[in-house]
C-alpha cells in the first residue's frame, strides 16, 4: 500500500454474501460489493481495479484475467466454496498470491442430505407423498409400500473422504451391517476400523 492511512481495500464478488461478514470486514478494511445477481464479469474487472484482496462468491472464472484487473497490488484471495476448480491455481502461486477456500464446511450438510435421500428411497417416502396426495392410500394390502431396512444393510461409497466419512458415522445409528468402498488409495486402517469400512475394486462393491 502506498500510503500509512490507506485502507485495505478488498472487492466481494456475489452480492449475497452474509452482512455479518461484510460488517467484520468493514472494521478494518475498505469494502467493495459487486451489486449483480448473477454476477456479472464485468462489473467484477471494473471494481476489481487496485484492490488487495478478493472475497470470490461464486463460480465466475478466477484466472489471470481478474488478477490482471486488479493489479499487482493484489495480496490474497479467499473463496466462498469448498471446491476450487474454476480458480487457476497454478496462476496464483507464479504470482505468490495465497489463497484461501472451505474445504470441510459443506460435509455435514452434504452428509444429512445423502442420510436423507438414501431413506427416502429405502422407504418409498415420494411414492407415499403421491398416494396420500391422490387419496389412493391402500389398507387392504400386507405387503404395500413396505420398502427396504437399512438395518443390516451393505452399504458402498465412491471414494471415502470427508462427506463419505460424515454419512458413515450417520448411518452407524441405523444398525448397518458394513462398509465397502473404492478408491484409488486405501484410507487409513483406524479409520477403516471407526466405520467398519473395507477397501474393495469396483465391481466388488457393485
Amino acid at each position: 500500500m502506498s500510503g500509512e492511512d490507506e485502507k485495505f481495500r478488498i472487492l466481494v464478488t456475489h452480492p449475497q454474501v452474509p452482512q455479518e461478514a461484510i460488517e467484520l470486514l468493514q472494521r478494518d478494511c475498505e469494502v467493495t460489493v459487486v451489486q449483480s445477481l448473477p454476477p456479472n464479469r464485468s462489473e467484477i474487472l471494473e471494481k476489481a481495479k487496485g484492490v488487495h484482496a478478493f472475497l470470490w462468491g461464486g463460480h465466475e472464472k478466477l484466472n489471470a484475467e481478474a488478477l490482471d484487473a486488479a493489479g499487482p497490488q493484489l495480496k490474497a484471495i479467499s473463496t466462498m466454496s469448498a471446491g476450487i476448480d474454476y480458480v487457476d491455481v497454478p496462476e496464483l502461486k507464479r504470482r505468490n498470491i495465497p489463497l484461501g477456500h472451505t474445504p470441510t464446511v459443506l460435509n455435514d450438510a452434504v452428509a444429512d442430505i445423502a442420510v436423507g435421500l438414501l431413506l427416502a428411497a429405502a422407504r418409498r417416502f415420494h411414492e407415499g407423498r403421491l398416494k396420500i396426495e391422490t387419496n389412493n392410500w391402500e389398507t387392504y394390502t400386507l405387503n404395500w409400500m413396505l420398502g427396504q431396512d437399512l438395518r443390516d444393510s451393505v452399504v458402498g461409497f465412491y471414494g471415502f473422504g470427508g462427506i463419505a466419512q460424515a454419512i458413515a458415522k450417520r448411518l452407524s445409528g441405523f444398525d448397518i451391517d458394513s462398509i465397502l468402498y473404492t478408491t484409488r488409495r486405501r484410507v487409513a486402517e483406524e479409520i477403516e476400523k471407526e466405520y467398519n469400512a473395507k477397501k474393495v475394486d469396483f465391481d466388488t462393491m457393485l
